[in-house]
């Protein structure tokens, strides 16, 4: 099950890539849940089968410690961190994420629908939330992803009762499921600054990290009616901060750009930085003759 990816929220407001599949239920009135037979509280690794049964199956967090990338305290570029778990989401039972795939119809959802599958996904993954927590979702055009991939983007915002700024997240929706192409979800991390449909498949282009500001791209690939996810190594511009790099089709070409604004997808003035290099297992950034660019990116 390596590189599929499904998400968990923590109670520290992050809402992190596992790599098990877990189906939401497909009532856009949101996710179901259900006690199982194992509790969370003080592991440091996210457990082996989160929501991994058949449709309805008990899916129970019981089981042995996830791989390095689902730790639950680690960083966006998916290291386990020493924070561990700590009971964020709850010491009591496990979750079952288990639902049928079957029940959403063949039409888009709306931005009300969206908002509601992704809040009872957030209150499904993290009992503990607040439940005067407020969700407003909006969908992001993306030319081709519905009619290619039977998925939608939306950017959700989060907010406190008083209107407080919580968190923001992209997310993409696709057989009643909630997807984080970025991985996590935390004020840390940016909403996706650009995403493309190429080659079959939804790439994408995201910032993160405080002090030092990070880019990486990633790319979202059918698999049934799960994604296998690949990503980039981090690139960081000599500045250390942004702006983030955004990605345009070019006729077979992916190319990248620094961006120069702060909407989505919106076309860059800036100068090209590379094209995007596919590897199978991940992603790099070339430049024209094909060579792998630093990392660290000219001023």
């Amino acid at each position: 099950m390596s590189g599929i990816l499904t998400t968990a929220e923590t109670g520290r407001g992050r809402l992190v890539a596992l790599v098990v599949v877990a189906a939401m239920g497909c009532s856009t009135s949101g996710a179901k849940s259900a006690p199982g037979g194992g509790g969370m509280g003080g592991s440091q690794d996210v457990p082996e089968g989160v929501g991994a049964g058949s449709a309805g199956g008990s899916g129970d967090q019981g089981g042995g410690p996830g791989p390095a990338s689902a730790g639950m305290g680690g960083t966006p570029d998916g290291g386990a961190g020493a924070g561990g778990m700590g009971g964020g989401i709850g010491g009591g039972g496990g979750l079952s994420a288990g639902g049928s795939t079957g029940g959403c119809g063949t039409d888009r959802l709306t931005a009300p629908e969206a908002t509601n599958l992704y809040r009872g996904y957030a209150f499904a993954v993290q009992p503990g939330l607040n439940p005067t927590t407020v969700f407003e979702a909006r969908e992001l055009d993306v030319a081709g992803l519905w009619e290619g991939l039977n998925a939608q983007l939306f950017y959700v915002s989060g907010k406190a009762e008083d209107g407080g700024f919580f968190r923001d997240c992209t997310i993409l929706t696709h057989a009643c499921q909630v997807f984080v192409p970025a991985g996590e979800c935390s004020q840390a991390v940016t909403a996706l600054a650009s995403g493309v449909v190429a080659n079959g498949a939804f790439y994408f282009s995201w910032g993160f990290g405080s002090g030092v500001f990070r880019s990486r791209i990633g790319k979202l690939a059918p698999n049934g009616v799960q994604f296998t996810r690949i990503v980039s190594p981090s690139y960081v511009n000599a500045n250390s901060g942004g702006p983030p790099l955004v990605l345009r089709v070019s006729g077979a070409d992916i190319l990248v750009h620094r961006a120069s604004s702060q909407v989505f997808n919106e076309p860059s003035t800036s100068a090209q930085v590379g094209k995007v290099k596919d590897l199978g297992d991940a992603l790099t950034i070339v430049d024209d003759s094909g060579q792998p660019i630093a990392e660290t990116l000219p001023p």
